[in-house]
């Protein structure tokens, strides 16, 4: 007979400048109060901003664009000793290269999507819908891309 372990999972939004202490879950690699899960099956809940359809939309659009292409290049093969081997386009990333990532085929900086130029006029539109305000599109778009 199998035993099922049940633990349930209350999650409350916090704003960034109210998070003082880092996230124990991310670190916690089992319960310490009850043994490692074994055998079990488990059911992985994944988040996605995006809808499939603009998932698949943004990863053609990396996929065709040079300088994405170019930026897949030095993730996955390594970055040079200088900014100066860099060509002009890949400059920018040279700072931020360690919180680069390829993930299913996208560009990620940390948690955000790099987009291609061709995607960020109408993600910049999507982001101002309602007229926010330029201080707030900045500010929602430095959050999620």
């Amino acid at each position: 007979m199998m035993k099922l372990h049940l633990y349930h999972l209350y999650v409350m939004f916090k704003y960034g400048k109210e998070l003082f202490v880092a996230d124990a879950l991310s670190r916690a690699h089992h319960f310490t109060s009850d043994p490692p899960l074994t055998n079990d099956l488990l059911e992985v809940m994944t988040v996605q901003v995006l809808s499939s359809h603009h998932i698949d939309e943004l990863r053609a659009a990396v996929q065709k664009d040079v300088t994405c292409q170019q930026l897949s290049d030095m993730i996955r093969n390594g970055w040079p000793a200088t900014s100066k081997e860099l060509t002009y386009s890949l400059r920018p990333f040279f700072s931020v290269r360690d919180k680069l990532a390829i993930y299913d085929d996208l560009l990620l900086h940390g948690e955000r999507f790099i987009l291609p130029p061709v995607l960020q006029k109408f993600y910049v539109g999507q982001l101002h819908q309602g007229r926010p305000g330029i201080a707030a599109t900045k500010r929602k778009a430095k959050e999620t891309m």
